[in-house]
Formats: structure tokens, C-alpha cells, sequence
């Protein structure tokens, strides 16, 4: 399974990688490209996409051939509709 993990180099992201990975998956994370090095402790075991991850180009880059993601929203961000 590829999974996609959006914001990535974050704490809760990285955990979310470290697991992903160790169940096995195939992981791509997307991070802003100034916290890429945040993940160089997977290097050679992930997929970085670097750039803004409310970006839908970059999101769709990496959401490719994936079957499925994880996204932590931050509370402000979340709106009535999402409810």
C-alpha cells in the first residue's frame, strides 16, 4: 500500500511516517521545502515532495498512484462545512 502523509516533517507527521513505514507501506510526504531536512532520517525509505501543503498542484503530485492519506488540519482551519 502507498500511502501519502501531508505535512510530514512536522511532530505529528513524522510519527505518522515512522508508523507507515513500519507496517510496511510505501510512504510519500509532503512538506514546505525549508523542512525537508526534518526528514533526512528517512532517506532512502520515502518519497519527499517538497512545497506548500495547501497547494493542490503539489498535493496531486504527491497524492499519485497513492491509495490512501493522512492530514493533520490545524483546529482554525477546519470550517462548518468539513463538519
Amino acid at each position: 500500500m502507498k500511502v501519502c502523509i501531508v505535512g510530514a516533517s512536522g511532530k505529528l507527521g513524522q510519527y505518522m511516517v515512522r508508523h507507515a513505514l513500519h507496517r510496511g507501506y510505501e510512504v510519500v510526504g509532503v512538506c514546505r521545502e525549508q523542512s525537508v531536512a526534518k526528514l533526512d532520517s528517512y532517506k532512502g525509505r520515502m518519497t519527499v515532495t517538497p512545497g506548500a501543503t495547501d497547494d493542490r498542484e503539489v498535493i496531486a503530485k504527491a497524492m499519485a498512484g497513492c491509495d490512501g492519506a493522512g492530514h493533520r488540519r490545524r483546529p482554525e482551519d477546519v470550517r462548518l462545512q468539513d463538519l
